[in-house]
């Protein structure tokens, strides 16, 4: 799609271009001469029609042009440049005092009007303007196209919230129908394996060696069974759990080493993670619980834990660790990776929003299937993240080594201080079940 910045981005190039048209070879050489002198590159035509083929060729930003001329008038000339290029200024001069002509180059959107005899001052300050409005223009247009920008970053982040909203809803249907299922499997399980050990303390089986090693083995299969329906009994708790903190709008202390052992637990599921990457936890655990909104900081901590993992796709070391700790005024989270690590000269500008050093990967290896990273990303989950944790007066800092890893840390105060207009919950414990 064209927009206004294509046609403009030429003319920021060449600002100090002027064509110069007129009939009169006195007025062509003497305008020229004073443009000149100040730094202006003049093109000078004769006759309307060149005037027209070195405004194809070249491009100026500005023309100046004699309003009368034998072969075609100014005014049709302007015309003709508007239809090639709406945004060029051009300046319109004139020998006759004609209020009627000043008004119709108006209508045809003239920068401006000058009558010979033209002095200095007069020329000087008709180009000033057209110059103020060609940045103008460029600052205009350049507002805009970050607007557009950012309203197609919002608009994509919407509509993958919406389809994330879709099928969250759809999954949490699928976990609470799978949970009835489940608790037959494990009480059957549980009933099972209360009868082999009846069976394997009858007096005739006692007797049988190899009936009772038998048995040994069945009841450990049932234990087996039953372990891993307590596990996924345990991963539909923290789902539905996650789901419900997820869309609370209120302050509410948090267990910041389950906010933590939670996400980890989702992030089992990517496989790449679950069979790539040693996972090393250092957890506090005198850590005290925060007032902060949970999906602020599952949010900013599942932005951390996804650009370490990505970062540490192609390093022969892949070490994720999380760790938390206090001191007398904060509670913290360190994620440290062995990843690729970030350039010095990248440090200051990564929570910058829209800035990204990420670009599109294939896969490494051919057993990866899906495509690593998105083409550039869109460079807003850090700078995002900052500011949800910069909203309770905390931060995150960076440390990072090219080809090493990075370090970053989440610090929050432990009385945080966020905006007067979040609610606290009053009762978060009783409503969480936790």
């Amino acid at each position: 799609m064209l927009i206004a910045q294509d046609i403009i981005r030429p003319i920021a190039k060449v600002q100090k271009k002027i064509l110069l048209i007129d009939d009169d070879r006195f007025i062509l050489h003497s305008l020229g001469e004073m443009l000149s002198m100040k730094g202006y590159q003049v093109i000078k035509a004769q006759s309307a029609e060149e005037g027209l083929q070195h405004f194809k060729r070249e491009r100026p930003p500005i023309v100046m042009a004699d309003i009368m001329m034998p072969d075609m008038d100014g005014l049709e000339l302007l015309q003709k440049i508007r239809r090639i290029n709406a945004d060029t200024e051009v300046i319109m001069i004139t020998a006759y005092d004609r209020a009627d002509l000043a008004i119709e180059a108006m209508h045809l959107q003239a920068a401006d009007f000058l009558a010979k005899p033209i002095r200095p001052q007069q020329l000087f300050t008709a180009i000033k303007r057209a110059e103020e409005r060609i940045k103008n223009k460029i600052k205009t247009t350049q507002y805009i196209s970050r607007l557009e920008e950012a309203l197609e970053d919002r608009t994509q982040r919407l509509i993958q919230a919406e389809k994330q909203a879709a099928i969250g809803s759809r999954v949490a249907g699928i976990i609470h129908n799978l949970s009835t299922p489940l608790a037959v499997v494990s009480s059957r399980a549980e009933y099972l394996a209360t009868k082999l050990k009846e069976l394997k303390s009858m007096p005739q089986v006692e007797q049988n060696p190899t009936l009772q090693e038998d048995l040994d083995k069945r009841i450990s299969e049932v234990n087996v069974i039953l372990k891993n329906a307590q596990k996924i009994a345990a991963i539909i708790d923290t789902i539905m759990t996650k789901s419900y903190r997820e869309h609370q709008e209120y302050l509410a202390p948090l267990d910041i080493n389950q906010l933590v052992l939670d996400e980890l637990e989702f992030f089992q599921s990517d496989l790449y993670f679950k069979h790539n990457i040693k996972l090393s936890k250092h957890l506090d655990p005198n850590l005290p619980k925060v007032k902060v909104i949970y999906s602020h900081l599952s949010q900013v901590l599942d932005n951390l834990l996804k650009n370490a993992i990505e970062a540490m796709y192609d390093s022969p070391t892949k070490e994720l660790t999380i760790t938390t700790g206090q001191d007398e005024q904060n509670v913290w989270i360190k994620v440290q990776d062995t990843g690729c690590g970030i350039p010095a000269k990248n440090l200051k500008k990564i929570f910058t929003p829209h800035f990204t050093t990420k670009h599109y990967q294939k896969p490494s290896q051919p057993s990866e299937k899906r495509e690593r990273l998105q083409e550039g990303g869109i460079g807003l989950g850090l700078s995002a993240s900052l500011s949800l944790i910069q909203w309770y007066g905390g931060t995150i800092l960076v440390k990072s080594k090219l080809g090493e890893g990075s370090e970053f840390t989440v610090v929050i105060p432990k009385n945080p201080n966020p905006p007067s207009e979040i609610k606290a919950a009053p009762d978060i414990e009783a409503v969480a079940g936790r």
